[in-house]
């Protein structure tokens, strides 16, 4: 029986990114509150969380409610660029439910839980894996025209985790989607959902059908367990 583990975490909310778990995230800091939580972070050796903004409709200013389930990564600052912002790069390590507010000054901290992706048999979705693979590739291809750059990042994704993440950072546009795949705990369901989304031809697009369908899914769930 695996232990509950619980930790204490900074946490920045963006309004558009959903931190993967087995990605690296470019961040470029412009908030000074979040430059003193990743240097302060850095100073203690603590993760960050990375969160999408729960509420988009909050204003400017306002408290940024983070989504209950986001990545979280170990930051290294990279550079400061010519117009004062800090260029910091995340790098995943895990994924987190928020469950309290600890305190919210200077900057947002959250007592949290480590989740864990079930135990599951992936060999019967390896076929589906290499062909998101090789959609991945194809988009990189298009997009990043660095030889050497390409074929260096290709060469970070060890691991069928990584693919999917970085297939869903990537390529699913839409982030309430990239959302849902990061709070799901399966990944032989990811992978086939991801397959189900992801259309072969280039520019790569994703099934509205899908997605659509997907949303109103968990809309259902979400209010099921309300219910109970």
């Amino acid at each position: 029986m695996n232990m509950r583990q619980f930790q204490k975490v900074p946490v920045v909310t963006l309004s558009n990114v959903v931190f993967f778990p087995n990605t690296s995230l470019p961040l470029y800091v412009v908030d000074p509150i979040y430059e003193q939580l990743i240097k302060d972070a850095i100073a203690d050796g603590s993760p960050v969380a990375v969160s999408l903004n729960a509420d988009e409709h909050s204003m400017e200013g306002e408290f940024q409610e983070p989504s209950e389930i986001c990545g979280i990564g170990t930051p290294l600052i990279l550079e400061r660029m010519e117009d004062g912002v800090l260029k910091v790069l995340m790098k995943g390590i895990g994924k987190i439910r928020l469950i309290e507010l600890e305190y919210e000054s200077p900057y947002p901290v959250y007592w949290s839980e480590v989740l864990k992706d079930d135990t599951e048999d992936t060999r019967w979705v390896m076929t589906k894996i290499e062909r998101l693979r090789l959609i991945l590739i194809n988009w990189l291809t298009e997009n990043v025209t660095n030889q050497t750059e390409r074929e260096q990042f290709i060469s970070t994704m060890k691991s069928d985790k990584h693919i999917i993440d970085y297939v869903t950072t990537f390529l699913v546009k839409d982030k309430q989607i990239r959302q849902l795949l990061l709070e799901n705990s399966s990944f032989v369901e990811r992978v086939h959902l991801l397959n189900a989304l992801i259309k072969d031809s280039l520019p790569i697009q994703e099934d509205l059908l899908v997605s659509d369908a997907m949303k109103d899914f968990m809309s259902i769930d979400k209010i099921s367990k309300c219910a109970h």
